[in-house]
């Protein structure tokens, strides 16, 4: 589009990991900025008619794929520790306050497992994200291990942390179109692998952040969760805003799977989102012509 400044880029995050990046910036003004956290298999790129669409209400888009996803360095479905992804988050971060510097709003967006994770990014780092966008967020999910399982898949954790497994959730259960989950399918991009400790991290924080205190909650989020969910359970959703109503909007989207973003409610639930980023208050319109993607 002629009027977006859109490019690939490379950077390192701390451990000097090669990270592959993608941003969306309109060309004239500039109200907003996502950051977006995308989900377990999946890459910044499936998010690029998403991200044109804010372009086109001045709100500019950037992410990373995490590592071990996408185009990013690093072993499918493997993690040392959360600290890492948070790290990885963190150049996107950077790296297009380049361009717009220190003035322009910053919002996180986080899907599925990304859903935690966006959200620890905005508690720990308050004077950075000005809110949380959460879509069909890792609190709990719909078929969550239990008993036996769950300390099995614990202990691999420990004795097997690399260890890989796929996740066994089918496209059918992400996409309600059926052209959508065969776009799923030949993505050579995408995977479906997870290890048992990246599993046991994430589902930890995804429940600890339902009890985490509404005192480290000092920020707006709003968060979208399709009732047809098969995959996170959106009463966990509904159990967070309840928590932390004050500044917390809960949207449920009656006919939307788990990838909001592709089902037929993700035009209402992108405008909603601009909404919401416009009502939180904007700085002044920074304007700039054209940028040039640097790898760093």
């Amino acid at each position: 589009m002629d009027n977006i400044n859109h490019s690939s880029f490379y950077t390192y995050s701390k451990d000097n990991t090669l990270l592959h990046g993608m941003f969306w910036l309109p060309k004239e003004e500039i109200k907003a900025v996502i950051c977006l956290v995308h989900g377990l298999g999946g890459h910044v790129a499936r998010f690029g008619e998403v991200a044109n669409f804010f372009c086109s209400k001045n709100i500019g888009f950037v992410g990373v794929d995490l590592r071990g996803h996408g185009k990013s360095h690093g072993k499918p479905g493997v993690i040392k520790n959360l600290q890492c992804f948070y790290d990885d988050i963190e150049q996107a971060v950077k790296y297009v306050k380049r361009f717009v510097g220190e003035k322009v709003p910053m919002y996180v967006y986080g899907n599925s497992m990304g859903g935690p994770l966006a959200l620890k990014m905005a508690i720990d780092n308050q004077d950075v994200f000005k809110g949380a966008i959460l879509a069909a967020p890792w609190f709990k999910l719909v078929k969550q291990p239990r008993g036996l399982v769950l300390k099995m898949v614990k202990l691999m954790g420990v004795l097997m942390p690399n260890l890989t497994f796929s996740s066994g959730i089918k496209s059918e259960n992400f996409r309600t179109s059926e052209e959508m989950q065969e776009k799923a399918k030949s993505d050579p991009l995408a995977h479906k692998q997870i290890s048992a400790r990246l599993f046991c991290k994430i589902n930890h924080l995804g429940k600890s952040l339902l009890n985490i205190g509404g005192a480290n909650v000092r920020f707006p989020v709003i968060i979208f969760h399709g009732e047809k969910d098969r995959v996170t359970d959106i009463k966990s959703s509904i159990e967070f805003q309840s928590k932390y109503c004050s500044d917390t909007e809960f949207v449920p989207l009656s006919n939307a799977r788990h990838e909001i973003h592709v089902e037929a409610e993700s035009g209402f639930m992108l405008n909603r989102i601009v909404d919401w980023i416009l009502q939180q208050g904007c700085c002044e319109v920074v304007r700039f012509e054209s940028v040039e993607a640097v790898n760093v």
